[in-house]
C-alpha cells in the first residue's frame, strides 16, 4: 500500500511594492524653496532699522513701586540699547522683570513697528516694617518688597510694626520675615482698640528682644505684653486667647493698669501692674472673657481664633515687677 506524497504548498506569490524614489520631488523643492524665503525675510526683518525698537515707546502699567528706570535696566534698555523687536525674547524678559522685589507677575506686548508695552501686576502691602530709619512695605507671603517715606501715601491706613531687635545690616528689598514674625503679626497688628473695648487711639505694634512683642495704647495708656513665639514650644495660635484676655482685663480697669504680661494657661490670663493709689473693681481683674468677647481674625491669611480657653505651653505665669500685690489676672 503506497502512501499519499503530501506536497508543500507554492506560497502565491506577492507583487512587489514599489517605493518613492528618496530624490528631490517637485513638491519638496517648493517646500525648501519657501522654507528659506521664509529664513530670508525674516532675517530682513530683523537687521531692518524701522522696527528697532524706540525707547521713548515703552509704556510701563501697573508700576506703583518699581521705577520705570529698573523696568529698562532690567529689559536691558537702560542705556538707551536699540534692539530689533524681531530679536526681543519677551518670555525671557518677563521671567527677568518678576526678579524684581515688588514685580509677582509681567507681560510684555509687541507692537510694529517700534512700540513695546509692558504690564506689571505688583505685589499687595499689608502693613510696613520698620527698622531704625528703613521702612519697607510687606505682602501677605512676608517679603519686604519697596522701601517708603514716613507718611507717604503707599503707608496710609497700613498697620506698622517697628522691629527694636539689633541685625548685623539692614533689610534689603526681596527679604522676607521669618514665619514666626509674619504669623504673630498678622494676628497682632489687626487688633484694633475696639476690638478691645479701649478708649486709645491707635495701637503701636513692636518687637524686641527683651518682652518680644507688644501694644501700646496711645495716647500712653497701657502696655501689654505678649512676648515671644517659637514654633513648638510658645506658638503663634496662643495669640487670640491673649487678646480675649487683654480685652477682659482692661474693661473699666483701662484707666488704672499701666502694664500687662499675657500668659494664658491654668485659668489664668497673667500679671498686671496698677497706676499708684488706684483701685482695681471686684471681678475684673482679668477673668478668662466670655463667650463671643472680642477676638482677632488677623490680617490676611492668619489662622482663625481658637477660644478663650487656650492655654500656653510655658513654665509658670510670669510676673511684672511692683506688681499690685503680686496680684494676678485668674
Amino acid at each position: 500500500m503506497k502512501l499519499p506524497i503530501r506536497r508543500r504548498a507554492t506560497p502565491p506569490r506577492l507583487r512587489p511594492i514599489q517605493r518613492a524614489s528618496a530624490g528631490l520631488s517637485a513638491i519638496r523643492a517648493v517646500a525648501a524653496m519657501g522654507l528659506l524665503a521664509a529664513s530670508g525675510a525674516l532675517y530682513g526683518l530683523s537687521i531692518r532699522e524701522e522696527f528697532r525698537l524706540d525707547p521713548q515707546q515703552v509704556t510701563i502699567d501697573g508700576a506703583v513701586h518699581t521705577t520705570p528706570e529698573s523696568v529698562m535696566t532690567n529689559l536691558g534698555l537702560g542705556s538707551g540699547a536699540r534692539p530689533n523687536l524681531f530679536r526681543l525674547r519677551t518670555i525671557e524678559l518677563a521671567a527677568g522683570l518678576r526678579q524684581l522685589p515688588a514685580v509677582l507677575d509681567a507681560d510684555l506686548n509687541v507692537m510694529l513697528p517700534d512700540r513695546l508695552a509692558v504690564r506689571l501686576t505688583e505685589r499687595t502691602p499689608i502693613l510696613v516694617w520698620i527698622w531704625g530709619e528703613d521702612r519697607l512695605l510687606v505682602d501677605l507671603d512676608g517679603v519686604l518688597f519697596a522701601r517708603v517715606d514716613p507718611g507717604s501715601e503707599p503707608t496710609v491706613g497700613l498697620p506698622v510694626v517697628t522691629d527694636r531687635r539689633p541685625r548685623p545690616v539692614p533689610p534689603v528689598e526681596g527679604e522676607r520675615l521669618d514665619d514666626i514674625d509674619l504669623s504673630a503679626v498678622r494676628q497682632l497688628a489687626a487688633v484694633t482698640p475696639a476690638m478691645l473695648g479701649s478708649s486709645a487711639t491707635t495701637l503701636e505694634l513692636s518687637v524686641d528682644d527683651t518682652e518680644g512683642f507688644t501694644l501700646d495704647a496711645r495716647p500712653d495708656l497701657w502696655h501689654a505684653v505678649f512676648g515671644f513665639y517659637t514654633a513648638r514650644l510658645r506658638s503663634p495660635d496662643l495669640i487670640p486667647a491673649q487678646v480675649q484676655c487683654l480685652a477682659a482685663l482692661l474693661g473699666p480697669n483701662e484707666t488704672a493698669i499701666t502694664t500687662v504680661v499675657l500668659a494664658p494657661g491654668d485659668d489664668r490670663c497673667g500679671s498686671f501692674r496698677s497706676r499708684p493709689g488706684a483701685s482695681i473693681l471686684p471681678g475684673a481683674s482679668g477673668s478668662p472673657a466670655p463667650s463671643g468677647s472680642p477676638g482677632t481674625s488677623g490680617l490676611p491669611g492668619s489662622s482663625p481664633s481658637p477660644g478663650a480657653g487656650a492655654t500656653a505651653t510655658e513654665g509658670p505665669t510670669p510676673s511684672v515687677p511692683g506688681s499690685s500685690s503680686g496680684t494676678t489676672a485668674p
